[in-house]
């Protein structure tokens, strides 16, 4: 598979791409985000855009650097060792990809922020 340069970021752009079996048209959305974090997409925030995508049915994919993986998958996510200013570009396929799109902008929007905000402590010892 011949790998195509990463853009630079660009507006969300729509289109549609034909299958290979029955030619029909599968409409889609692109959004391409430059990464802002320090430390880049390590684990934490590597694990909520994970967990975000989760509650969405739309075929999703990620791209940096000409690499495409599920970010579905946080082994995948973090092969891709996106640094500080990487440009990672997705695409959604699917009846809510527009909402995946919003949810996945909100990520980068604030920097991953929920991925650092500490979980409530439940203990048994506290009553």
């Amino acid at each position: 598979m011949n790998a195509t340069p990463i853009q630079p970021p660009l507006p969300t752009t729509t289109g549609d791409r034909r299958t290979p079996t029955d030619g029909t048209a599968t409409p889609f959305l692109r959004q391409t985000f430059v990464l802002k974090n320090v430390l880049g997409l390590h684990a934490r925030p590597s694990a909520l855009l994970v967990h975000t995508l989760h509650h969405f049915a739309s075929e999703v994919t990620l791209e940096v650097d000409g690499h495409v993986v599920n970010p579905r998958s946080i082994l995948c996510v973090l092969s891709l060792a996106a640094g500080y200013d990487s440009s990672l570009t997705f695409t959604f396929r699917g009846d809510d990809a527009s909402q995946a799109l919003l949810a996945v902008k909100h990520l980068f929007e604030t920097r991953f922020q929920e991925a650092y905000v500490p979980a409530p402590v439940s203990s048994p010892l506290r009553q």
